[in-house]
C-alpha cells in the first residue's frame, strides 16, 4: 500500500494484528509509516522499499515482532521510540541500504543482515544482501547471497512472500529476508 502519513497505527490497547506476506512503497509524510501505541504488531515476510517517512517504525507501548522482512532503500529513522518500553524484535530480516541504518531506543536485531551492523550481538552481518536487481525492485536473493540457509529455525514461518515453502529444502535453515530461494546453504 502507498500513503503519504503513517500506513499502519496500532493504538487500539489490546488489539494484535498481523501483517502478512504484503509490499509496503512509496510511503512518506510525517510520523511512523508503523506507529505501535499499544497492543503487539506482528509482522512477517513483507517487502518494504522506497519509503520516506520521517520514522518508518515508531513505538510508544506494545509489543513489535519482525520476523523475516526485507527492507530496502527506506529514508530517515528506521526506528524511533520516546520510550525503554518496547523494545521491537527483529529476526531473520534483511534491513539495507546505502547508508547506515539510523535508529533510537531500544531495539534487537537477531539473524539478521543489517548495513553498519548492530552493537551488542554476533548473530548479524553486515555484507550485501547481494539482490537480484535492486535497480529494477527485484528484492529475491541471488544464488550466492550471504543470507541464504542462515536463519533461525524456531519462528514457525513455513512460507515466504511468494508462497514457497519455508525452509527450503526442508530441513535446512531458513533464508533471511522475505523471500526463500530454494537452496541449502553450502
Amino acid at each position: 500500500f502507498r500513503s503519504t502519513a503513517g500506513s499502519v497505527y496500532n493504538g487500539f490497547g489490546t488489539s494484535s494484528p498481523t501483517i502478512e506476506s504484503c509490499i509496503i512503497r512509496n510511503s512518506g509524510g510525517s510520523g511512523g509509516a508503523i506507529h505501535c501505541n499499544g497492543g503487539a504488531l506482528k509482522m512477517y515476510n513483507c517487502l518494504v522499499y522506497n519509503n520516506n517517512p520521517n520514522t518508518f517504525f515508531e513505538g510508544s507501548t506494545g509489543g513489535l515482532n519482525v520476523y523475516h522482512c526485507t527492507f530496502v532503500n527506506n529514508s530517515n529513522h528506521f526506528y524511533n521510540s520516546g520510550t525503554n518500553n518496547i523494545v521491537p524484535n527483529f529476526k531473520n530480516c534483511i534491513i539495507w541500504r546505502s547508508t547506515n541504518i539510523v535508529y533510537s531506543g531500544s531495539i534487537s536485531v537477531e539473524n539478521s543482515i543489517i548495513k553498519g551492523g548492530f552493537p551488542g550481538t554476533n548473530t548479524n552481518l553486515d555484507v550485501s544482501p547481494s539482490f537480484v536487481d535492486s535497480a529494477n525492485n527485484n528484492f529475491q536473493l541471488k544464488s550466492s547471497s550471504r543470507a541464504i540457509g542462515i536463519g533461525l529455525n524456531s519462528l514457525g514461518i513455513t512460507r515466504d512472500l511468494n508462497d514457497t515453502l519455508r525452509p527450503n529444502p526442508a530441513g535446512s535453515s531458513p533464508d533471511l529476508g522475505a523471500y526463500e530461494i530454494g537452496r541449502a546453504h553450502v
